[in-house]
């Protein structure tokens, strides 16, 4: 009785999806296609043929037959290992085992059949024409996952991988500067499916520095099975952008419990100081990169429910940069300076000094006869005097940049940590109502924390921090979050039925400290400017590096990846604008 009622719920459901019918072949986005022609001795078509695609991983057999022309066509096949077989009374059986199924492409399997009884098989090793793709002529690449684990990656994303194929621009820098651009198109106009869902970054192009060429929220190597990029020649299921169309789809349970465990581990162990380290007698920066993880699969629950078996895939990755250090180098005034008293050296090399507060060197005028530097005797300005109780004294008395004259202006130098922490997880179950229906669920959760060097902090002005130990207080968080659900199913050999309901959560924002007021004495609303470039200050706190921005994108996406492109009444796209900063164009 209740698999009776869940029989009545899908075909209710499928009053509200995507219908298509088989004969139509299509770039699916989170599968790929089995088709073929069935023919006789005579090469004439043969038509109601059973044609039986069993997937390996699972023992799942679909099952459809040829139409009037003697074609045939399984539309929403995952990536994978398939036997096929042919049948047909009066004719012997054609197994064609080991096929492999590909990710937005069609695998043509041909068969000719040869008189006989159908309790004879005739097995054919090599289908004829199954390596040409005669369907559409899209142009990418496609790699497997076991490729993926092989291929140089420093942070694992299966996404960066996209600047390695043909027709894509590499990656040349950091900073505003990234690889990805697809046949000329701006990176900007890429687009990445995961599972059949839409997770592209909604800020791609704007000033968020956080997945620059890649999705919305990461996509480790060790959690994908396949990966694939069309670059050009798209056909006309695909137009939701100029650029390139990166599919990806997440491993999955088979019958037979899997799994692996990995980790990548690196420190300064082997590597040699720097030069500058060297000079000022500075110790090599310890730090050590460490990125580890794992992930199981298999049939979640034993025996048959609900007309057929569930299987289950989870993941997880972590990433650790705790020792993360760099050594900066901050102008910062010296201690004669402090007192007023100034520096300066004439044009042979000799070092003059000069108290403002008493000296009358200073220019005489008609408003200033008697030449006093400081009339009113005051000397350095207390408030100045006050923030520069918070600014270390120098420590490299040669430094002469960003505004340092290595007199005056000197140089402070200290390690800066920027710890990194990163977690990851993903969890994909798939459930079959029979050889007819399948159900899939898979869902995405990060959590990115890094800190950034906008604003960092020499003078131990905020709670924690010491004089003369940077710590950085600024960070630029993101927690994205995705989720795809994904139901297919054959109603008649000619009408099959697809449907994919995603979410996608683009949270990010940068953290700021607002200007403080620990300074006593120092007028709360007074703005520094950028302490790398002559500030003299503890703290940055300019208008542009203490801003602070939120952004919380929340993206609806009802797909019809068989049909094409996204039905205007079905796509839903809400966005909430940055709490500060422009919003998005495109």
């Amino acid at each position: 009785m209740l698999s009776k009622r869940v029989v009545v719920l899908v075909v209710a459901l499928s009053c509200l999806l995507a219908l298509s019918p088989s004969a139509l072949y299509s770039q699916a986005s989170s599968f790929g296609t089995v088709g073929g022609l069935v023919t006789d001795p005579s090469g004439a078509a043969v038509v109601g043929a059973t044609v039986t695609l069993t997937d390996k991983a699972t023992n799942t057999p679909q099952t459809t037959v040829t139409n009037d022309a003697g074609r045939y066509a399984f539309l929403n096949v995952l990536p994978g290992s398939y036997d096929v077989r042919v049948s047909m009374k009066g004719f012997r059986q054609v197994a064609v085992p080991g096929q492999e199924v590909i990710v937005g492409q069609t695998l043509t399997v041909n068969a000719k059949l040869e008189l006989g009884a159908m309790a004879e098989i005739v097995e054919v090793k090599v289908a004829q024409g199954a390596e040409l793709q005669t369907e559409n002529a899209t142009m990418g690449s496609t790699v497997s996952g076991d490729m993926m684990l092989n291929m140089p990656s420093l942070n694992r994303d299966a996404t960066s991988l996209l600047t390695l194929q043909p027709a894509t621009a590499p990656s040349v820098g950091g900073g505003d500067v990234y690889g990805g651009q697809v046949a000329g198109s701006l990176s900007d106009q890429n687009t990445y499916l995961l599972d059949g869902g839409n997770f592209t970054s909604d800020l791609e192009g704007d000033n968020n520095y956080t997945h620059g060429g890649m999705g919305a929220i990461p996509t480790p190597i060790e959690s994908i099975e396949e990966f694939k990029v069309a670059t050009n020649n798209q056909t006309a299921d695909f137009s939701t952008s100029a650029g390139g169309q990166v599919m990806l789809i997440t491993k999955r349970g088979t019958n037979n419990f899997h799994g692996a465990a990995y980790e990548f581990y690196q420190s300064q162990l082997f590597n040699a100081n720097s030069w500058d380290n060297n000079r000022h007698g500075n110790p090599i920066v310890k730090f050590h990169d460490n990125r580890f993880g794992g992930g199981i699969g298999g049939p979640l629950l034993p025996g048959k429910h609900l007309g057929g078996k569930t299987y289950f895939y989870g993941f997880y990755e972590g990433h650790r940069f705790p020792g993360v250090a760099t050594v900066e180098e901050w102008a910062v005034p010296s201690a004669l300076m402090r007192q007023g008293i100034l520096q300066w050296r004439d044009a042979v090399g000799v070092v003059h000094q000069v108290d403002l507060k008493t000296s009358t060197a200073c220019n005489v005028t008609a408003t200033n006869p008697t030449g006093v530097c400081d009339p009113r005797g005051i000397g350095i300005s207390p408030v100045t005097s006050q923030v520069w109780a918070f600014v270390p004294l120098p420590n490299d008395q040669s430094y002469n940049a960003n505004g340092a004259d290595a007199l005056n202006v000197q140089g402070f130098r200290a390690p800066l940590s920027l710890p990194v922490r990163d977690d990851y997880a993903a969890v994909r179950l798939d459930h079959e109502f029979g050889d007819k229906w399948r159900l899939f669920l898979s869902y995405r959760y990060s959590r990115e924390r890094a800190p950034s060097t906008n604003q960092i902090d020499i003078g131990g002005i905020l709670p924690g921090d010491k004089l003369g130990v940077p710590a950085a207080a600024s960070s630029n968080p993101v927690d994205p979050r995705y989720a795809v659900l994904g139901l297919n199913g054959t109603l008649t050999p000619r009408l099959i039925n697809e449907f994919h309901l995603s979410y996608l959560l683009n949270d990010w924002g940068w953290q700021r400290q607002g200007v403080t007021n620990a300074i006593s004495g120092v007028p709360a609303g007074l703005e520094f400017a950028d302490s790398h470039f002559g500030c003299l200050c503890p703290l940055n706190m300019d208008t542009q590096d203490s801003r602070k921005r939120v952004w919380d994108g929340h993206d609806w996406t009802y797909r019809y990846p068989q049909l094409g492109q996204r039905h205007p009444l079905h796509a839903i796209r809400r966005q909430y604008r940055p709490l500060v900063g422009p919003p998005r164009s495109r």
